[in-house]
């Protein structure tokens, strides 16, 4: 059963790919190739084993997930399209996989207790989903603004550093989760503080997303510097919320895309 819930999950993460793709002219798919890519790495991954890539793939539907929500949202008719069938494909994707594999893989001898691991699990999805946002809109910036170089740059700068503690993160390092809460505090100041984007629905966006990436991210840190165990939540419970949130995250991408 675990083998066909990830067949079609995998072939889900085709579908998001190609949804994404809509939202671009061919001839720019260079723009989307970061999580393009992702996007076609997780219908590999989802087949192998081990925790880290088990982990690695949701993480990038989780991310694709938040990306279409954005998308459906803030983009154009064409964008607000790709988004919203790239959040349903990519919500299809973690409903269909489930967490049953993430158990299996912790108990044939993965060392990671269980609500650290869901804790990374969140962190590597909230810095894959900055990353990726601030990545697309800083390459469109580049191209849209040629000869405003300055806010693109910094955008890129920004996803670019996320990149960094998304690394660490998918390597078990605490300097992953330290550099996502610096990063996120900057993206706060400079959101609130300046007027470098002008979408307030962006705005308000991306600043909740920073706020709750440093909610987040703070316990495990503190967690690791006194060397204690996070508290957890029982597995079923832990389940039917990710579920919810998923299926949450479906409806409002779909709305979104429906009422404008």
């Amino acid at each position: 059963m675990t083998l066909v819930r990830h067949v079609v999950a995998s072939i889900l993460g085709v579908a998001a790919a190609a949804a994404l793709f809509l939202s671009i002219r061919a001839a720019e798919w260079y723009i989307l190739s970061l999580p393009l890519g992702l996007l076609l790495s997780s219908s590999v991954l989802i087949h192998r084993p081990s925790l880290g890539p088990q982990v690695l793939a949701r993480a990038i539907w989780w991310a694709n997930l938040a990306l279409g929500a954005v998308l459906a949202t803030a983009g154009s008719n064409r964008e607000r399209m790709a988004g919203g069938l790239l959040a349903l494909a990519c919500g299809a994707a973690l409903l269909v996989a489930g967490r049953r594999a993430l158990g299996e893989t912790n108990a044939r001898g993965a060392a990671v207790p269980a609500a650290l691991r869901s804790m990374l699990l969140l962190l590597m999805i909230f810095a894959l989903a900055d990353a990726q946002t601030f990545l697309l809109f800083g390459s469109v910036g580049l191209i849209e603004e040629s000869a405003k170089l300055g806010v693109p740059a910094i955008m890129l700068a920004i996803g670019g550093a996320y990149v960094a503690g998304f690394v660490g993160l998918y390597r078990l390092e605490l300097w992953g989760a330290i550099v996502n809460i610096v990063v996120s505090l900057a993206v706060l100041v400079m959101l609130l503080g300046t007027r470098i984007i002008h979408k307030s629905d962006l705005v308000t966006f991306l600043a909740i997303l920073a706020v709750v990436h440093v909610l987040v991210a703070l316990p495990v840190v503190l967690a690791a510097v006194r060397k204690v165990e996070l508290p957890g939540l029982p597995p079923r419970v832990r389940a039917t919320l990710t579920n919810v949130v998923v299926v949450l995250l479906m409806v409002f991408a779909t709305v979104s895309w429906a009422s404008r």
